[in-house]
């Protein structure tokens, strides 16, 4: 018996179960009056589009030889003494560099001796306490979003290296300059991520 194609008059209107916190994220990348349904396709769009064309890779020139990083967007929650948040940020994607890379930049990392650098350049797009979005560049509890970015730091590196910094644990540690030189110096991690990613960070605060 031959299969049966079923055409519709219309596209089927469903519904997708996600929590508060979800559906405050996704009317923060909203722009002007646009339905849930539009932004979300149009960051499906995005997505693919960056997946396509923008994708982090191996890039050669005659001898020389680099890698074109991709931004990727991440949205995490942080509790601190002060409260809870909900952040959105950006950051170069190394998921290439983690044990599970591919083998061009095996090869490529062969080359260089395992001396590679690589910096993250974290940018925090939106903070969240509540319901309410704000600015980071308005934020203006210094120490609080010292906390907040050594918080995204520290995620991005254990999940993209499945490592765990076991030095950075309390408030004090994620602003020590001290805690972080020893979590990347036992996990062998990038001295320029060192230098831009954190010691820039807290010298600059």
């Amino acid at each position: 018996m031959s299969e049966t194609i079923n055409i519709p008059m219309a596209e089927k209107i469903t519904t997708i179960r996600v929590t508060e916190r979800t559906k405050s994220i996704l009317e923060s990348f909203s722009r002007n009056k646009e339905t849930h349904e539009e932004t979300l396709l149009r960051l499906m769009r995005i997505a693919e589009s960056y997946s396509q064309e923008e994708s982090t890779q191996v890039i050669r020139d005659g001898n020389v030889e680099g890698v074109n990083y991709s931004r990727l967007h991440k949205t995490i929650n942080i509790s601190t003494s002060k409260g809870d948040y909900d952040i959105v940020f950006t950051y170069n994607d190394i998921s290439m560099l983690s044990p599970k890379n591919t083998e061009p930049l095996k090869k490529f990392m062969a080359n260089h001796r395992g001396n590679f650098e690589w910096e993250f350049s974290i940018d925090i797009v939106n903070i969240s306490k509540g319901k309410k979005w704000a600015d980071p560049k308005k934020f203006k509890d210094k120490n609080e979003y010292l906390l907040i970015y050594f918080a995204c730091l520290k995620n991005i590196i254990e999940d993209t290296f499945s490592v765990k910094l076991y030095e950075i644990t309390t408030e004090e540690d994620y602003t020590s300059q001290s805690k972080w030189e020893e979590a990347y110096k036992r996990c062998s991690l990038s001295r320029e991520s060192l230098e831009r990613d954190v010691k820039k960070i807290l010298k600059n605060a």
